[in-house]
C-alpha cells in the first residue's frame, strides 16, 4: 500500500526570534531543550517561557504547576501524571531534583525529559490516549512516560465506566541495562506496579526504530529521541486514525517536533511541525554508547 504524505508544517520561529535564540544560547543546549515558539503567538510565547519554571516541591505540586502554566490542560493528563511519581524514575543521584523542570541523565547517554516536554507530548496525544487504546513509547528509558500512558489507556473512562477493551502501553528500549532498570522503577511505584503485573504495561528490549509490530497497530506512538527522518516502520504500525509524535532532525542541532496523523482511509499521512526542540538522537545502540553527549 502506498501512503500519501501531506504536509501542513509551518515555520515555528520568525527571523527575529531565531536571531534572539542564537544570541541567548552560547553553550550547547541540553537535549530536550525547547528552542522555539510560533511567530506572533504571544500567549504561546508566555507559556513557553513558563515551561522552565514549572518546578514542584513534590509530584502533585509539579503537575499542579504545569497545569497553572497551561502546559497541562486535560484533567485526564493531570490525573495520570499525578498517579506516576517522577521520583521513582530518576537516577539515585538525582532524587533531590526529581521535581525540577529540567531533563536529567539516566546513564548510558540517555535522559529523562524535562517534565514540561513530557506534558507537551502528552497533550499532543491526549485525544488518542483513551481507555482501551494501544500505544507505543519508543526509547522508553526510565519507563516514566510509558507508565503515564498505561494509566491513561488502562483506566476507566471519564464517566466512571469500565475501560472498553484491553488497553495497553508498550515501552521499547534498546539499552538492556535501561530496560531492566525501568522494570525495577515500575515495580517500586505502588500505583503503577499492578499495571505491569496485569500486562497493561509492557517494557521490552529492542530497536525502537523498527517499532514493535507484534503488539500493533497502535492508536498512538511517541518517540523520545530525534530521528533523521520519520521511520516508515513506525507509520506502518499506526492504526487508521492513529497519531505519531516524533522529533526529527540532525544530531546535536535544532530539530523539530512533528505530529503525524494517519487518515481513516489508512492511506494518507498528514504531517505538522509543532515546535523546535533538541533531543538525543534515535540511533543504534553502539552509536549511543560511543557518543557521550549527555
Amino acid at each position: 500500500m502506498r501512503l500519501r504524505l501531506t504536509t501542513s508544517a509551518h515555520s515555528v520561529i520568525s527571523a527575529a526570534a531565531a536571531a534572539a535564540t542564537k544570541t541567548q544560547h552560547h553553550r550547547k543546549p541540553h537535549p530536550h531543550h525547547l528552542r522555539t515558539t510560533p511567530a506572533g503567538a504571544s500567549h504561546g510565547l508566555r507559556r513557553r517561557r513558563m515551561s522552565w519554571r514549572s518546578h514542584g516541591r513534590d509530584n502533585d505540586d509539579l503537575v499542579d504547576t504545569l497545569r497553572g502554566n497551561e502546559i497541562v490542560k486535560s484533567e485526564s493528563i493531570s490525573k495520570a501524571m499525578k498517579a506516576v511519581d517522577r521520583g521513582h524514575y530518576v537516577s539515585a543521584r538525582d532524587k533531590r531534583n526529581a521535581y525540577v523542570d529540567s531533563p536529567q541523565s539516566i546513564s548510558h547517554a540517555a535522559t529523562i525529559s524535562a517534565p514540561h516536554m513530557h506534558a507537551y507530548c502528552l497533550e499532543l496525544l491526549a485525544g488518542h490516549l483513551r481507555p482501551g487504546a494501544r500505544c507505543l513509547d519508543v526509547g522508553s528509558g526510565s519507563g516514566y512516560l510509558t507508565s503515564v500512558f498505561a494509566h491513561l489507556v488502562a483506566g476507566a473512562d471519564e464517566a466512571g465506566g469500565e475501560a472498553p477493551g484491553p488497553g495497553k502501553a508498550i515501552g521499547i528500549e534498546h539499552i538492556p541495562e535501561l530496560q531492566e532498570w525501568s522494570v525495577r522503577n515500575v515495580t517500586s511505584d505502588p500505583k503503577t506496579a499492578p499495571l505491569l503485573a496485569s500486562g497493561a504495561l509492557i517494557l521490552v528490549q529492542g530497536d525502537g526504530r523498527e517499532g514493535y509490530p507484534s503488539e500493533g497497530p497502535y492508536d498512538c506512538i511517541h518517540v523520545g529521541a530525534a530521528a533523521p527522518e520519520i521511520p516508515r516502520a513506525l507509520t506502518d504500525q499506526l492504526a487508521r486514525g492513529g497519531r505519531l509524535v516524533i522529533p526529527v532532525g540532525p544530531e546535536g542541532k535544532t530539530q523539530h517536533l512533528f505530529v503525524v496523523d494517519k487518515d481513516r482511509d489508512g492511506e494518507t499521512l498528514r504531517k505538522k511541525n509543532v515546535m523546535g526542540v533538541v533531543y538525543v538522537p534515535l540511533c543504534s545502540k553502539s552509536h549511543q554508547l560511543n557518543k557521550r553527549w549527555v
